[in-house]
């Protein structure tokens, strides 16, 4: 059953954020249908988000295919984060909250995501650019954690 966010609209999309990385695994009646099979899916998918930039995306690209066990070691921790969402969802569904052990887990995730911004002088000194610091798959799973985080404190589970 698919994960589905509060019935209000966020501006930003927050909720649907959470919602839309749960539902990248589909549970159907004779199989499940992964929609984020490999590193390639993966980064395809946070760029579409916007949770990674293009540049952003050809950097990890060329880092994780030179690198296949760390490549292995990032999707399993997006996995392990989407098992996270879908394990809380079905305690706060049926206790209202979720256990001790899932608020750890979450807030480990978010704790890894955190990053400050820099403002550069381009090469030529023509213009300025913005950009995060940090590693941007942390933050990228950090930001689906936090829409998830969100959504219990502003809406009452039940």
């Amino acid at each position: 059953m698919p994960l589905k966010p509060a019935t209000r609209s966020s501006p930003d999309g927050a909720d649907d954020l959470f919602a839309a990385f749960a539902n990248t695994l589909e549970h159907g009646r004779s199989r499940d249908t992964e929609r984020l099979p490999d590193v390639d899916a993966l980064l395809g998918w946070l760029r579409h988000r916007g949770l990674i930039s293009d540049r952003g995306r050809a950097a990890e690209t060329a880092r994780l295919h030179r690198d296949p066990a760390e490549a292995a070691r990032r999707l399993e921790r997006f996995v392990h984060l989407r098992g996270l969402l879908h394990d809380m969802s079905a305690e706060v569904a049926e206790r209202g909250h979720p256990t001790a052990a899932q608020l750890r887990d979450l807030n480990h995730i978010l704790r890894h995501g955190l990053h400050y911004h820099e403002l550069r002088l381009d090469p030529e000194a023509t213009r300025y650019t913005f950009a995060q610091v940090g590693d941007r798959l942390d933050q990228a799973r950090a930001t689906i954690a936090s829409s998830f985080a969100q959504f219990l404190a502003d809406d009452a589970p039940g």
